[in-house]
């Protein structure tokens, strides 16, 4: 029985004294800020209303954040005041919107070798079946063909690296092997061909051995090398297997190489609003991949998370203003995309297989042993890849074996990817032991540019592809949502993942309103890496990491492409501007 009518009784008292007493604001700052902007509209992430104000103080965090007459009555003398509407169709009427920046929770800066030698570009297939094993072989075929201008041989000296991208015509083609690449590279040229998606990689024998790998090379943990009848690897690598090799194939580079490709990536990401990103290394060590991220000085701050390429490998956290290690990251099973991602019925185009998962149960839950002896906090996170449902159910199973939501619920596990998390039990399990789930939003339009029919409709039968890729309906369920790009040595518009997630284009019904998503992309993803009392929304104290997008997303109504194509007019870490493309820039310039 509901409380209405006592409810009703005394909301006119409520009423009154909301009226009679103003809402408590923050004390004023002893020191006059450094920068005010105002005359914006300000989302704060925080589920209050949008303010119109923010001050930034000398120590890079906001001072206030309040109306315009708040704000602007704390300038002091010293403080560079910044009109938002000054470029405004009506001056003094806010057109410009101000919003945390992005904190992309799940990035790879660094996806390949500058040495490489690349023969295609996937994204001319991605995400369709790919070139076929005849294609590669043709593209390898070519490649080692070319002669130099002055015909004195061969265009490519001995020892150089091929690569190829593929993508499910190859990788799921059981002919497609070592032996297939021998024949057309030999000994002598270093040939690979790896997965647009990141997952499964194809060596050719001399690649191997370059990489230490034997022909009887062990399993490891959370991977496996394919082997053919008489236990002979075939070259094809998948998940843990395949980041150890990495270590080798992209880890050879310099860490001045290596930190080059990552000032890179994060000097475009910027410009579309990131002011972190939450990384995880496919070629180097954990050491190695903290101490090149600070080498490279990005731009932005950078969460540096353990991916370990062997069960011996230290996960040692560390914490700097701009670069933070910590969390482990473990692959539970691969992808729909080469039918490795581990699933309760069998594949529609391949009912010979239903995926494969990378743990035993017992592993996994020693996996989780280790990590809960260790304090709760980002140092002990768990984030675990896993895609298919069956893979999902064993991680939940594992959570509730080693101690339920007793154990884990502040520890913050988190889900990288859930695309199968869609059964009404796993689900309400999931938000029971408080589980995170990281969904990327271009993984929402994954279609077949060749026959226009969705990746996963192909894989997967009509009753299981309508439930896949939840949002809206976890949201609902009381699991926590953080969101990340996933890109893999390039960066993705992180405004063309938001127009995706509002929109959702194969279950639109799944989508998130604008507001609960940009929460989601910011504050959430901040919360998903105990960060949330430091950054990702805008109130007092925390640092001033925001943006100002080209186009005002908080309007109604706007256009797919509209926020599809976005970017930052500016970007701001602790106050300063790391990108600016000039339309808002005072006279004089930004102060620093």
């Amino acid at each position: 029985m509901t409380k209405r009518f006592a409810f009703s009784a005394v909301l006119p008292f409520l009423l009154l004294s909301q009226a009679c007493t103003p809402e408590p604001q923050p004390p004023a700052p002893a020191v006059a800020p450094k920068l005010i902007l105002h005359h914006a509209r300000v989302f704060t992430a925080t589920g209050g209303a949008d303010a119109e104000a923010v001050a930034v103080g000398a120590d890079g965090k906001y001072a206030a954040v309040g109306t315009n007459a708040e704000v602007l009555a704390l300038a002091g003398p010293d403080t560079q005041v910044v009109d938002m509407s000054a470029t405004c169709p009506t001056p003094g009427v806010a057109c410009k919107v101000l919003l945390p920046t992005w904190d992309d929770a799940h990035t790879h800066m660094v996806g390949f070798n500058p040495s490489d030698g690349i023969l295609n570009d996937p994204a001319a297939f991605l995400p369709g079946d790919g070139p076929t094993l005849e294609q590669v072989q043709a593209l390898f075929r070519q490649a080692l063909a070319a002669q130099k201008p002055d015909g004195s041989g061969p265009l490519l000296p001995k020892g150089s690296r091929l690569v190829a991208y593929v993508g499910t015509s190859f990788l799921t083609d059981a002919a497609a092997t070592r032996d297939a690449l021998d024949s057309v590279c030999g000994e002598d040229y270093l040939c690979l061909a790896r997965g647009w998606s990141g997952h499964g990689t194809v060596a050719a024998s001399p690649t191997l051995t370059h990489c230490g790998l034997s022909d009887t090379q062990p399993d490891i943990p959370g991977g496996y090398y394919e082997r053919d009848a008489s236990g002979r690897i075939t070259g094809k690598l998948h998940e843990a297997a395949e980041i150890r090799f990495l270590r080798c194939w992209i880890g050879e580079a310099s860490d001045e190489q290596l930190a080059g490709l990552m000032k890179a990536y994060a000097t475009t990401a910027v410009k579309y609003g990131v002011g972190r990103v939450q990384d995880m290394s496919l070629g180097m060590e954990h050491a190695r991949a903290v101490r090149v991220t600070q080498l490279a000085q990005l731009p932005l701050r950078a969460r540096v998370m353990c991916l370990p390429g062997s069960e011996g490998e230290a996960c040692t956290p560390f914490d700097s203003p701009t670069v933070q290690a910590s969390g482990t990251k473990r692959f539970a099973d691969g992808t729909p995309f080469e039918r490795a991602g581990c699933t309760s019925r069998p594949y529609q185009d391949a009912p010979w297989t239903s995926g494969h998962c990378n743990w035993t149960d017992a592993e996994l839950e020693s996996f989780f042993r280790q990590q809960l002896a260790q304090p709760a906090g980002p140092e002990s996170q768990v984030l675990v890849h896993a895609m298919g449902d069956k893979a999902l159910t064993q991680v939940l199973d594992a959570m509730e074996a080693t101690g339920g939501a007793a154990a884990w619920k502040g520890r913050r596990l988190r889900v990288e990817h859930g695309t199968m998390l869609y059964s009404a039990n796993d689900v309400a399990r999931a938000s029971a032991l408080g589980v995170y789930v990281s969904q990327q939003g271009n993984h929402l339009a994954f279609v077949d540019p060749v026959d226009g029919v969705p990746s996963y409709a192909k894989r997967f039968e009509g009753d299981i592809f309508v439930q896949m890729d939840p949002i809206r309906s976890l949201a609902t369920a009381g699991l926590h949502l953080n969101f990340g790009t996933d890109g893999v040595g390039f960066p993705i518009s992180s405004y063309l993942d938001l127009a995706l997630t509002t929109t959702h284009p194969m279950r639109p019904g799944e989508a998130l309103p604008m507001r609960e998503a940009l929460v989601a992309y910011t504050r959430g993803s901040a919360e998903s890496a105990f960060d949330e009392d430091k950054r990702g929304s805008i109130q007092v104290g925390l640092d001033a990491d925001f943006q100002v997008p080209t186009v005002d997303v908080l309007q109604e109504g706007l256009p797919f492409t509209a926020v599809a194509s976005a970017m930052a007019h500016a970007t701001f870490i602790a106050g300063k501007p790391v990108w600016d493309d000039g339309s808002l820039t005072p006279e004089g310039g930004w102060r620093q």
